[in-house]
């Protein structure tokens, strides 16, 4: 749905107010990634039980081939529910996802809404 330079600048303008985030993007294994950029610590957010059997394996793969700790947070409540194909097949049908996504993403997808229009 978005092209890579539109996820790196929704993402950018999402961390402007933290100044030791940086938005980046690579190929490859994470593994390999984290080891190149000398991270601490890998940050994943969870929303449901579900997510956490994948992502612990994951974790387990990723501390075996950087040495590298990951970091679970959970969402909140009222997010819970929200992923990102509900968000897009939500939008596609017409809904108004301004509640759901950061306010940068809500003007890509309004940009989008509106040259489908065009």
């Amino acid at each position: 749905m978005f092209t890579l330079a539109e996820r790196e600048a929704m993402l950018r303008d999402c961390v402007l107010d933290l100044p030791h985030v940086h938005v980046a993007h690579f190929a490859g294994l994470l593994a390999n990634f984290v080891r190149e950029v000398r991270a601490d610590v890998i940050v994943k957010g969870l929303r449901v039980v579900s997510d956490f059997e994948s992502e612990m394996a994951v974790a387990h793969l990723n501390k075996s081939l950087a040495g590298v700790e990951t970091m679970f947070l959970m969402a909140g409540t009222a997010y819970s529910f929200i992923s990102s194909s509900m968000v897009k097949e939500a939008f596609n049908l017409g809904a108004d996802m301004q509640a759901f996504v950061p306010r940068s993403v809500a003007d890509v997808l309004a940009s989008k809404r509106q040259s489908r229009l065009s």
